[in-house]
């Protein structure tokens, strides 16, 4: 994604009440949507940003670490 400028990413996460995902848009824009829940049963929060493909080499970084 961070080289081709397209496609998708599914972040896995340890805890099974979190998950991002990544979504290549139209000019080096990315849609983040970020799904947690302290109760899966009864309760879901979903969030989503818009952020630039400049982010994405710093967050590389960081999930490598």
């Amino acid at each position: 994604m961070y080289e081709a400028l397209s496609g998708e990413a599914d972040l896995a996460c340890m805890e099974p009440e979190l998950s991002v995902r990544l979504q290549s848009e139209q000019l080096g824009h990315i849609r983040m949507e970020e799904e947690i829940t302290p109760d899966n049963l009864t309760q879901q929060d979903t969030f989503e940003f818009e952020i630039d493909q400049t982010y994405l080499a710093e967050l590389i970084n960081e999930c490598r670490r």
